[in-house]
């Protein structure tokens, strides 16, 4: 019998930024090399942020399956972990995955293996640098609001700095982002607006993005030139540092290597051989042309803290990232933007499956699957508490590796997710790593996915995680109004007949159409959708009760009926109040999509004539308002005056086009 492979998880806070690519890089490669068994868990912000629209905290109901009987260890990256949350708080967050062993990346805690980069000597002697042989004297430091260690000890050591060269509080300007680029690049429109210039010799920047940041603010916006009027400095090395222009001098942390010495930790943790409390893993800088104010002073400098890059030359090959690969990322990110716009609201949960099967399969992945709980879970804030179901499906997915394909199921796959992640006969977990995200959308969860990784960009995993929830969104939303809708037709049906049916058209009549229509706006606000209240009115219907009979103008009203009922879906709820008013509740609709069925109930007005011979033309003007509105909400009689009132909007440039 073989031996049981290993295997281990990764967590970290998102995974579309270059650190995580680094990270993940440096842990793949150990892995591979010991055929160790690699999951990623994208958890988000540990605690809710103050934004109330940000509900990236819900990513942490993931960790409801990071558990003995899914994984032998994880390593944590607390540098990406901890910018919202103290030290206890994190390692509470640590203790709550015993009896998993557990390597700790950024940050010591007794009792857990650690690894941590030494940033402080290589960044303490690059702000060195810049006082003695780049001769700076008035600073900006572009900070970061956060509690991480990291960002904590970044901080302390350029204050030490400046206060060991008798650097005055008055000449150095510090600003909190958070960081973003946007974030940094406003801190910066911010410092502009109220004192009119940005007169430093230097902006120190606590990661790569902050720093193009102000590297794009300034040449951009204050038309200075990096370095000659202003130097740029940056931290942790990522790929653009190398190539943009100018080149950005930064810090290197040894991603990769950390993340490589992390998993050969733990694989050697979770073997029973004994490991170092303790590593430590020294950061470099590399000096480019964005220090290069005083010519070549760089190429001169000597230190055990510093690569040199030429500053004359430009020569750098610390990142190698070409143009080919550059367009393969372009169209990969296309390809997924394309994915996420392509959804369709209209589509129950039990075909959204086949379809997102399909789309998977599309994007090249070796494998992919979507687990979904029976009803979607509200969750709030104490997501600590995750209630994970013990009946899950498998909703889409497939694995090239073990033939595993949900469309050849003709029955539902039920598993219970705390016996494992996935039933292990259907998937594989490689080496090369596979991705676990939650699938939510707001503070509403419908279950996760797994993505086998290959050889996209991490952001498009994102896309996709996104994509993937909206899909899932609509098809509940869809399904449960249309169970609503279902069950409310049939216990209603005589009544309906009676009470609530146009006697002419067989449509629903006013009383019928503002029943249904409340439940249908009511619906949709449980479901925080939108759609459209659209107030439908005949053109000319008295001129054919006028020249042609009564019953003429009721043959014309049953027509338009018809032709209003081809057009729109079932879901749509539509009535006829009275004359030739019609109006419809149409739940997920657009102003794009009204259009399209504007064109298409004028084509079969046309077509009508021709068939039926009519003497009289058959048209129709509708005016429609998107719903919920800030004031109104989801109000049914606040809601169609205001879709009247469009009509009339509508009626008036008609007249107006026929003068």
């Amino acid at each position: 019998m073989s031996e049981k492979k290993i295997r281990i998880g990764l967590i970290l806070d998102y995974i579309s930024s270059e650190y995580s690519d680094n990270l993940i890089r440096g842990v793949s490669t150990y892995c591979v090399e010991d055929d160790v068994e690699l999951m990623l868990f994208p958890i988000g912000d540990l605690i809710p942020s103050k934004d109330t629209f940000n509900y990236n905290y819900q990513f942490a109901a993931i960790t409801s399956l990071i558990k003995s009987e899914n994984l032998d260890g994880i390593i944590a990256a607390s540098g990406t972990l901890m910018h919202n949350i103290t030290r206890e708080e994190y390692e509470q967050f640590l203790h709550f995955f015993y009896p998993l062993k557990v390597v700790n990346i950024a940050a010591r805690f007794s009792g857990i293996p650690s690894i941590e980069v030494d940033c402080h000597q290589a960044f303490d002697a690059l702000i060195q640098y810049l006082i003695d042989y780049q001769k700076c004297r008035r600073f900006g430091f572009m900070g970061v609001d956060s509690q991480s260690e990291e960002v904590i000890l970044r901080s302390e050591t350029f204050y030490d700095v400046m206060k060991r060269n008798h650097i005055p509080d008055e000449d150095v300007v510090t600003w909190k982002s958070n960081f973003e680029y946007s974030s940094a690049y406003h801190c910066l429109s911010e410092y502009r607006r109220e004192h009119g210039k940005i007169d430093f010799d230097a902006i120190v920047a606590l990661n790569d993005d902050t720093a193009y940041a102000c590297i794009d603010f300034c040449t951009k916006r204050m038309n200075m030139n990096v370095p000659k009027d202003i130097i740029v400095t940056g931290f942790d090395n990522f790929q653009r540092a190398s190539f943009s222009n100018p080149t950005l001098t930064s810090v290197n942390q040894q991603i990769e290597f950390v993340g490589y010495s992390a998993a050969k930790t733990l694989y050697q943790y979770i073997r029973g051989k004994k490991v170092p409390d303790f590593q430590t893993i020294r950061a470099k800088t590399i000096l480019r042309n964005s220090t290069a104010k005083v010519e070549f002073a760089q190429d001169s400098f000597a230190g055990d803290s510093f690569i040199s890059v030429d500053s004359r030359t430009s020569k750098d090959f610390t990142n190698i990232f070409s143009v080919s690969e550059w367009y393969t990322r372009r169209t990969q990110i296309l390809q997924a933007s394309n994915y996420y716009t392509s959804v369709n609201p209209s589509t129950s949960i039990q075909n959204i499956g086949g379809i997102i099967t399909y789309n998977l399969r599309a994007f090249g992945f070796q494998a992919a699957a979507v687990v979904v709980y029976e009803s979607p879970l509200v969750v709030g804030k104490n997501i600590k508490e995750f209630p994970l179901p013990r009946k899950v499906r498998i909703l889409a997915g497939f694995d090239y590796s073990t033939q595993f394909n949900i469309n050849d199921f003709t029955e539902p796959y039920y598993f219970n997710p705390h016996e494992s992640l996935i039933p292990k006969d259907l998937f594989n977990f490689p080496p090369c790593g596979t991705i676990v995200t939650s699938l939510f959308s707001g503070n509403t969860h419908y279950g996760y996915m797994l993505l086998r990784l290959n050889d996209y960009d991490l952001g498009v995993y994102e896309l996709i995680q996104k994509a993937t929830s909206n899909q899932l969104q609509g098809a509940f939303s869809f399904s449960k109004l249309y169970e609503e809708q279902s069950q409310m037709e049939s216990q209603n049906k005589r009544l309906d007949l009676i009470a609530h049916t146009d006697e002419l058209t067989g449509l629903r009549n006013r009383r019928g159409f503002m029943e249904l229509g409340k439940v249908s706006l009511k619906l949709s606000q449980e479901m925080g959708t939108s759609g459209l209240v659209i107030y439908c009115d005949m053109d000319g219907l008295k001129k054919i009760n006028d020249t042609y009979g009564h019953e003429a103008g009721d043959t014309a009203i049953k027509a338009q009926a018809n032709i209003l009922s081809k057009v729109f879906r079932t879901n749509d709820v539509l009535g006829r109040l009275g004359g030739d008013e019609f109006a419809l509740i149409c739940p997920g609709l657009t102003e794009t999509q009204l259009k399209e069925i504007q064109d298409r109930v004028t084509k079969l007005c046309k077509d009508w004539k021709k068939i039926s011979k009519s003497k009289f033309d058959l048209s129709i003007s509708m005016g429609a308002i998107k719903y919920p509105t800030e004031i109104e909400g989801y109000k049914m009689e606040a809601l169609l005056p205001l879709a009247d009132n469009s009509l009339y909007l509508e009626k008036r440039a008609k007249k107006q086009k026929k003068v």
